[in-house]
């Protein structure tokens, strides 16, 4: 109720000199604690595409849709506000400037809905709409496409707590395959997928990481991030490895989000993804390689893939997926 008296009288706010009009718009979010309008942060891969975004950045998505090309754009001009505003010489006095840009352009996630808020209450977790409401980019499939993995087997690559696997097994898997290094998440993850009530032969939780080869990686908790090195450690396999004595499994689906380790992912999947045909819900905003080089790779090693790149939610989510289906559908 605030927030709309506050939104009807900004009309006469604007009327004011511009020094008192910007105190009293100050002093509106401060009362109404929309604290987010007030600190310089963005998105936080944002520093991982610092100087690799071409301007020709078109040229690295050959024979993608227009829709798909608008949503990379949209991205990428996110980034570079990102990039701008966090520079340690902007001006104070910029931060109203952000504000308004933030408002009008989306760049902040917008506030839950009721969809997600129901979803929340549902599943009994905290996720965002870009896993609980859209599942990676797999909620925006045809029903047809839906109905189609239904008795086939899910991968699910970073699964961290349950909120991308939790409902995923609203398609009815025959069974899913939960990869998460943290060891605590991989153990929250198994509580969770109890307390929901799944069939444990319905499901599997590997505290691993996927990657191109069999190895070893240490990595920093604090933002679970693959990338960065840190202080915890877990076992990294392939996906070709992992169902190399599994070759009768018909993977339906792979779903990664995989902070930054998603080409890696692809290249030790190649054989998996030759066999099984599967529909691919890939996040790729971790970075530029992941962004330019998973698209460059499906293109390259599975052509006969129709994808396309959305937001999460689409049109203005930060968290880019690409989603890519065989282009003679699942049978």
């Amino acid at each position: 109720m605030f927030a709309k008296a506050a939104k009807l009288l900004y009309p006469v706010i604007e009327l004011l000199p511009d020094a008192a009009a910007a105190k009293i718009k100050i002093l509106i979010q401060v009362l109404f604690r929309d604290w987010r309008y007030f600190q310089r942060v963005g998105f936080p891969h944002a520093g991982n595409f610092a100087g690799a975004i071409p301007d020709d950045w078109e040229k690295g998505f050959p024979g993608l849709d227009s829709s798909s090309m608008e949503e990379v754009g949209r991205f990428l001009r996110k980034i570079r506000t990102d990039l701008a505003v966090n520079c340690p010489d902007l001006p104070d006095a910029m931060f109203l400037v952000w504000r308004k840009m933030q408002q009008e352009n989306l760049l902040l996630p917008p506030p839950p809905d009721r969809k997600l808020c129901e979803l929340r209450k549902r599943y009994g977790l905290d996720g965002g709409a870009e896993s609980l409401v859209f599942r990676q980019g797999v909620a925006l499939l045809s029903e047809a496409m839906l109905r189609s993995l239904s008795g086939t087997y899910f991968v699910d690559a970073g699964a961290y707590v349950g909120n991308y696997a939790i409902p995923l097994m609203e398609y009815e898997p025959e069974c899913l395959f939960a990869f998460e290094p943290n060891r605590r998440s991989a153990a929250t993850l198994e509580a969770n997928m109890r307390r929901c009530g799944f069939d444990s032969r319905r499901y599997e939780v590997h505290c691993l990481a996927l990657g191109e080869n069999f190895g070893h990686v240490a990595f920093d908790d604090s933002g679970i991030r693959l990338d960065v090195p840190g202080t915890c450690h877990a076992d990294v396999v392939s996906l070709d490895g992992f169902f190399r004595e599994r070759t009768s499994v018909p993977v339906g689906l792979i779903k990664a989000d995989v902070e930054g380790m998603g080409l890696a992912l692809l290249r030790g999947a190649a054989a998996t993804i030759r066999r099984c045909r599967p529909v691919l819900a890939l996040a790729c905003y971790h970075s530029p390689e992941e962004l330019f080089g998973q698209y460059r790779w499906l293109c390259e090693n599975v052509p006969d893939y129709q994808i396309r790149i959305t937001a999460l939610p689409p049109g203005s989510g930060y968290e880019l997926s690409i989603l890519a289906v065989p282009k003679e559908g699942r049978h």
